[in-house]
C-alpha cells in the first residue's frame, strides 16, 4: 500500500500576525500607552510587534530563568518542527559564571546562524536578568564589549 504522508499546509507569518495582532490572549493594552504589551512566552522585549512575537514566527529565543534557579536557560524555537509542539522548544542552561555564560550564549546565537535581529536583543535581555544583580562596573563593561 503506497500511502503519502499528509502535510499541513502553513500560512505565513505575516498572515498570521494579521490575525492575531489586535486581539490575542497575551496582550496586555493600558490607557495612555500607545504601543500594547505582550506577556507571550519567546517575546523578549514584552512589546507586542511582529517582529519580537514568539507566536509567528518558526524560530524564536527566550531567556528564561533555569528551573532549579542556578543559572538561565535559552529557550529555542526550531523551525523544523513548526507541526510538532512537543519537538518544536530547546532548552539549553547555562549555570556558569556571567561572563562565560555570555560568551556560549554569543556563540549560541551566532554560530547557528540564527536569527540576527534576535540576538542582540537576547544578549541584552540575559544581560538584564543574570548581571545586572552581581555588580555595575561588571554589567558596563559587558554592554561596551557586545557592542563592538
Amino acid at each position: 500500500v503506497n500511502r503519502k504522508r499528509l502535510e499541513m499546509a502553513t500560512t505565513s507569518p505575516h498572515l498570521n500576525w494579521l490575525i492575531i495582532r489586535n486581539n490575542n490572549s497575551f496582550l496586555l493594552k493600558k490607557r495612555d500607552v500607545k504601543k500594547p504589551f505582550s506577556t507571550e512566552a519567546n517575546n523578549l522585549t514584552n512589546v507586542s510587534s511582529f517582529r519580537y512575537s514568539g507566536l509567528v514566527h518558526k524560530k524564536t529565543v527566550g531567556v528564561v530563568p533555569a528551573a532549579d534557579k542556578k543559572g538561565f536557560s535559552v529557550v529555542l524555537k526550531k523551525g523544523k518542527y513548526a507541526q510538532r509542539p512537543a519537538k518544536n522548544t530547546v532548552r539549553v542552561s547555562f549555570k556558569s559564571g556571567p561572563r562565560r555564560s555570555l560568551k556560549k550564549l554569543r556563540n549560541l546565537l551566532t554560530g547557528a546562524k540564527y536569527r540576527k535581529d534576535l540576538t542582540q536583543v537576547g544578549l541584552m535581555q540575559y544581560m538584564q536578568r543574570k548581571i545586572f544583580y552581581y555588580d555595575d562596573n561588571l554589567f558596563f563593561l559587558l554592554h561596551t564589549k557586545i557592542a563592538e
